[in-house]
């Protein structure tokens, strides 16, 4: 038999057998949801392994690309990105539990606490000068990039002036946080050193920026 002309009766009327759920009451399963698109992705950049690996780089995210590494273990890959995503607002507080000094040019300018807000990382020396003007916020300069590289060591950045770090800051273990690519001296050229204590806190942060 043709299955267009296969009826039953539902309720007393004489109906096709497509309209049977609908007259029993009995509702029809709903699709399951596709695991690709139910999630969300996160805005969390991703810390991703430096471009000389065979690894692929991450798809940009949030107010930057990526963030490349190069040497680094895997505790400083954590507090890395803990800090960048502090600098993107995406982390409420840096992964800190104890005050912050501030330094420009490796020279001490001033000290936060975890909890501080954003504008007190804004900062200039009591001269009223850095690097051709002031503020700074290495906050700030992470915030704009559009892509970052970490390392364990600081470059050498041809349009910029810094002292060696303090002795006091010697001991702690060191990354380096710069742009990719380095812009023009004067507004792509920086670094801001984090130093980091044996349980994964911040203890102080430095920016060198580049000079006109």
């Amino acid at each position: 038999m043709d299955l267009k002309h296969w009826i039953t009766t539902c309720a007393g009327g004489v109906v096709v057998l497509a309209a049977l759920s609908a007259c029993s009451g009995e509702p029809s399963a709903a699709p399951a949801p596709d695991p690709a698109t139910s999630s969300s992705s996160s805005p969390r950049p991703a810390l991703t392994a430096s471009p000389s690996s065979e690894a692929e780089p991450s798809q940009p995210a949030a107010a930057m690309g990526e963030i490349r590494s190069a040497g680094l273990g895997a505790d400083a890959r954590r507090v890395t990105q803990l800090f960048v995503d502090f600098a993107l607002g995406i982390a409420d507080t840096p992964p800190a539990d104890t005050p912050i000094d501030l330094l420009l040019g490796q020279r001490p300018v001033a000290t936060v606490e975890s909890d501080d807000s954003r504008d007190a990382w804004t900062i200039c020396p009591d001269s009223g000068a850095y690097a051709g003007g002031c503020p700074f916020s290495a906050l700030g300069v992470i915030a704009e990039a559009s892509a970052l590289r970490a390392t364990p060591d600081s470059p050498d950045l041809v349009c910029a002036r810094s002292d060696p770090a303090p002795d006091a800051l010697r001991g702690y273990d060191h990354v380096a946080i710069t742009p990719v690519p380095q812009g023009a001296c004067a507004a792509g050229q920086w670094v801001v050193d984090l130093y980091v204590n044996d349980v994964g806190q911040v203890v102080a942060v430095n920016l060198t920026h580049g000079e006109p």
